[in-house]
C-alpha cells in the first residue's frame, strides 16, 4: 500500500525541486512517480507541460533515480470516493484531496508494474550531450 508523504506545493519551484529531491534522498527511494494531468479524451495541455518541465528538472537534480510520468486522469475522483467512503467531511477532504490522489496515482502504478512486469509510466530522463551526439569542441 502506498502512503501519502507531506504535500508540496510546485510553487515556488525550487523549494519544490529542493524538498522533493530531499525526500527522495531521505527515504532512499529508488523511483518517482509523477502525474501527469491529461485531458479525458488523452491529449495534454498546458498543465502536463508544466509537468514535463518540472519533471525534467527534478530529473536533473536526481540522476540516479528513476523518474516516470503516470497519467492521473480520474485520480482525483478515486480520491474523493475514497475519502467519502470513509466518512470524511467535504471541509476536511480539501486538505487531503491531492495527498489521496497521490497515492492513487502511486497504487495504480504499482498495480500495472506487478501485472506487466515492466515499469510503470513514461521515463523522464536527462540527455546529456554524449548522448545527443554534440561535439565537445562546440
Amino acid at each position: 500500500m502506498a502512503i501519502p508523504l507531506e504535500y508540496v506545493p510546485a510553487k515556488p519551484r525550487k523549494r519544490a525541486l529542493r524538498l522533493i529531491t530531499k525526500q527522495v534522498r531521505e527515504r532512499g527511494a529508488i523511483e518517482v512517480v509523477i502525474g501527469l494531468p491529461k485531458h479525458l479524451n488523452g491529449t495534454e495541455g498546458e498543465s502536463a507541460h508544466l509537468v514535463r518541465e518540472f519533471s525534467s528538472a527534478l530529473a536533473t537534480m536526481l540522476p540516479d533515480v528513476r523518474l516516470c510520468l503516470v497519467d492521473e486522469r480520474r485520480s482525483t475522483v478515486a480520491a474523493k470516493e475514497l475519502l467519502n467512503q470513509r466518512g470524511i467531511q467535504e471541509k476536511e477532504q480539501r486538505l487531503l484531496i491531492d495527498s489521496v490522489a497521490a497515492q492513487v496515482i502511486l497504487e495504480h502504478a504499482l498495480e500495472v508494474e506487478r501485472v506487466s512486469t515492466k515499469p510503470p509510466g513514461e521515463e523522464i530522463r536527462v540527455i546529456n550531450a554524449d548522448e545527443r551526439g554534440d561535439d565537445e569542441q562546440q
